[in-house]
């Protein structure tokens, strides 16, 4: 039985990919060398990005593409085409990425084919730059992406340094208005949740720092914390939730790897909720919207979270319904994985953070630990 080939993860999206494995062997290797040795910033390099982004019916997605700026003045900059290792890049790879780039506009564009294309030969890696009409122009390879950019006065995305906040800085006014006005607290939020929400998102996001560094064994699965991508996740409404996420690698007990992200936004309707997604090979969605205005409590020394079972949007294959929380939480009370964290036939205990200290991993392993369990439960309920 022919042995089924490791899968990469890749360094941009932070997921692993199963399919066209030749061709993605050597996407790794130049997202490796734009990161390493030329220094690109992550948040400049979009992978498999979109054509409907810029035109409307337009499906295919370019292979790597390199932006300057970055918000609403950022431009596609450089566009990469890969082809695996028994292509060819001329004719048809260059016919294909200049057709993409009538709609990307990119300056610049370069072909890569073969497992040496971080080292390639002029057999195979084509540069072209890009003149009026999508007329190109074979040009000599750079020695760094940085000679090309500085002769163009291209500047890359900044990467923002961004200090997590004090403790004694959490109750401030002005802390909590900038956390409503970036959309991090939702505008009906009680003001009593706003020191915990800013120590909590603060604790998840702000640090670039891993919560904890090797990984860690619950239950049937392993755990290990790969820090903060920048991702969005789709709701019931159709819409979703774009920005930071906290993200962890999980193996199952086949040892198969998915990630779970975890992210706090004030939402529209008015109030916060406590995200948390799940993303495989296939797709990225929503597993849990915490409403943390109605499922945290306050006692003397903690903040304690719960749920009560409440799924939306096509679960148990109802498409747009709703399971009732009493299945939900039947099945928790069976699964191995939740068991211990149900308490009553209509809450689901996920564990307490103190109230008055600074978010630690110590202090916060329980609750961040059993929204996993919690999470990767909800799922197998919906695949049920």
């Amino acid at each position: 039985m022919k042995k089924k080939p490791r899968p990469l993860k890749c360094l941009i999206r932070k997921k692993y990919i199963y399919k066209h494995l030749e061709e993605e062997k050597i996407r790794q290797i130049v997202l490796r060398h734009l990161l390493k040795y030329d220094h690109v910033p992550e948040k400049s390099i979009k992978v498999e990005e979109c054509l409907t982004h810029y035109k409307m019916g337009k499906r295919q997605r370019a292979d790597i593409v390199i932006f300057q700026s970055e918000g609403v003045d950022a431009k596609p900059w450089l566009l990469y085409e890969i082809k695996s290792e028994k292509k060819c890049i001329k004719g048809g790879a260059l016919t294909q990425a200049l057709k993409y780039n009538k709609t990307l506009k990119c300056k610049f564009i370069c072909l890569c084919s073969r497992a040496e294309g971080c080292k390639p030969n002029k057999n195979n890696l084509g540069w072209y730059q890009i003149k009026n009409n999508n007329k190109h122009v074979e040009i000599k390879r750079p020695k760094k992406l940085s000679d090309l950019s500085k002769k163009h006065k291209i500047e890359f995305v900044k990467k923002e340094k961004i200090f997590p906040l004090k403790f004694s800085e959490y109750s401030k006014k002005e802390n909590a208005k900038k956390y409503k006005y970036d959309g991090f607290i939702g505008k009906d939020t009680k003001e009593e949740l706003y020191p915990l929400i800013i120590g909590l998102r603060g604790g998840l996001l702000i640090n670039d720092k891993k919560l904890f560094k090797n990984s860690i064994k619950v239950n049937h699965f392993q755990i290990k914390d790969n820090g903060i991508k920048d991702a969005i996740i789709p709701n019931a409404s159709g819409g979703g939730y774009l920005g930071d996420y906290r993200f962890f690698e999980i193996k199952d007990h086949k040892g198969k790897p998915f990630n779970i992200l975890m992210s706090i936004f004030g939402v529209s309707r008015g109030y916060t909720s406590l995200t948390v997604g799940i993303e495989n090979d296939k797709k990225i969605h929503n597993s849990l919207q915490l409403r943390m205005d109605k499922y945290i409590k306050k006692n003397k020394m903690n903040w304690v979270f719960s749920h009560d079972g409440s799924m939306a949007s096509g679960a148990s294959g109802r498409k747009g319904g709703r399971s009732k929380n009493i299945d939900v939480i039947k099945f928790c009370k069976k699964s191995k994985y939740t068991k211990n964290l149900v308490k009553s036939d209509k809450i689901i205990n996920l564990g307490k953070i103190p109230d008055n200290k600074p978010l630690t991993w110590d202090n916060s392993k329980e609750l961040i630990i059993n929204l996993i369990r919690y999470a990767i439960v909800r799922d197998e309920f919906r695949k049920k």
